[in-house]
């Protein structure tokens, strides 16, 4: 019975995330995806320097690539005049409650969205500053749509992408630590073997 929800629950996730990318990616403008991607290189490379942490090129370009993939689904392929009022925070969550299947996928989407951030950004060892970035992504990229109007603000939102991208983090950690205790009882394993 699990199995089988957790099939039908990632097979619905599948089906929200090419809706979604069929709904907005066609409206995306080449020149501001690639605006946005510059934006991200120069933006890494100054990370770089200020942590002074030697990050590798081919993480520059697939963070690159997929903030600007991130920032193409939430502002850049979005229509404009599309603004929120206080009446509608937290609608979603009403209507997921409400057993609104349309607004639980919502929710699920925008978590999944945020997971590729929390490992992306698990490299840094500093969870102060991994959770920083992992909240002011969203934050930002919520007034973007309430000021530019290209989307709807909605808080709920900032709250879903902040809990995928934790979940995210959360995996990145949770796999570094079963790897190095592998490797742990690897090396336990020749020692006791050499003796």
């Amino acid at each position: 019975m699990f199995v089988k929800y957790i099939r039908w629950s990632l097979y619905l996730l599948y089906l929200t995330i090419k809706k979604e990318l069929e709904y907005y990616l066609p409206n995306v403008n080449l020149f501001e995806a690639l605006i946005c991607f510059a934006l991200f290189v120069i933006l890494l490379m100054v990370t770089e320097r200020v942590f002074r942490k030697k990050i590798s090129v081919v993480y520059i370009i697939v963070s690159a690539l997929y903030y600007t993939f991130l920032i193409s689904i939430t502002v850049l392929g979005r229509s404009g005049g599309s603004k929120s009022d206080i009446s509608t925070l937290f609608i979603t969550y009403k209507n997921a409650f409400l057993n609104d299947q349309i607004n639980l996928t919502d929710i699920v989407f925008n978590m999944a969205l945020f997971i590729p951030v929390g490992l992306l950004i698990s490299r840094y060892k500093k969870n102060v500053f991994c959770v920083t970035v992992l909240l002011l992504t969203p934050v930002i990229i919520e007034f973007t749509q309430l000021f530019t109007g290209r989307g709807v603000f909605e808080i709920s939102d900032i709250i879903n992408n902040f809990v995928g991208g934790l979940i995210g983090l959360l995996i990145a950690r949770m796999t570094a630590k079963v790897f190095r205790f592998i490797k742990k009882k690897r090396k336990d394993r020749q020692v006791e073997r050499t003796k």
